[in-house]
């Protein structure tokens, strides 16, 4: 078991996924002026009970073993249906709104599992997309065959990935986060088009069962919630980034 203090650093692991989440690399905190809005939020709730949040960005499957293990204090990024044995908020931190891409020159559209019929579907390893549902059922019955195909690696790079792959066309269509794909293609030439969506979720912050302050944490980031909505302060964060109030 792991302890810590008021004034503490809390670690969180996670992926890159702005504008959620965009981690400076060259800063020793992994924070800039523009961390994401996921980020900020996190940090703006914990600095208020004299934490300090530094970031630990590595490979989706590695942040998930590094806080189940106590390795890491938290995952940002998550919801409970997938990861039961963290502990979480009762609030979301967060949301994210998991789509369906295609090519230019597809007409094709997502009208639940069997649209999906002799398609090749690109994912990325270990993500959750419907909290356990029956897509995140399909993608893992299928992910030994050839119909769903899934990548590893850091987030940002895993998807600039998939996209590469869905333009070469060795995967017919991809999934992931509307906000980060139209994030990473907003100053580029319109490259995907979007083919249907699944329903729009809140993420959380997840802490490690091995830390003894996990429920502490967890219970200050649910409360803040509540007083950033209060006080304006999550509409001015949002706006920064183009984003609104998911509630």
């Amino acid at each position: 078991m792991s302890t810590k203090g008021v004034g503490d650093t809390i670690v969180l692991a996670t992926g890159s996924w702005c504008p959620y989440i965009c981690p400076d690399k060259a800063s020793e905190t992994g924070l800039s002026d523009q961390p994401g809005f996921f980020v900020e939020i996190v940090r703006e709730i914990l600095r208020e009970h004299g934490y300090q949040v530094k970031l630990a960005v590595v490979p989706w499957s590695r942040a998930i073993r590094g806080v189940q293990n106590g390795i890491y204090d938290g995952l940002l990024g998550t919801v409970p249906a997938t990861l039961p044995d963290l502990i979480f908020p009762e609030k979301g931190q967060s949301y994210y709104h998991m789509c369906f891409f295609t090519r230019l020159d597809s007409t094709w559209q997502y009208e639940g599992i069997k649209s999906l019929a002799n398609l090749r579907l690109g994912v990325i390893q270990d993500y959750d997309y419907d909290n356990g549902g029956e897509l995140d059922q399909y993608i893992q019955q299928e992910s030994n065959g050839y119909l769903v195909s899934s990548i590893s690696g850091e987030d940002i790079q895993a998807m600039i990935r998939n996209i590469d792959r869905l333009l070469k066309k060795r995967v017919d269509v991809i999934l992931d986060g509307r906000e980060v794909i139209n994030y990473y293609l907003k100053n580029k030439e319109k490259e995907v088009r979007e083919a249907g969506c699944i329903s729009k979720d809140e993420m959380y912050v997840a802490f490690s069962p091995e830390n003894d302050k996990a429920k502490e944490y967890a219970e200050i980031l649910s409360n803040g919630m509540d007083s950033l909505r209060a006080s304006g302060k999550l509409e001015k964060i949002l706006e920064k980034y183009g984003a609104q109030d998911w509630q």
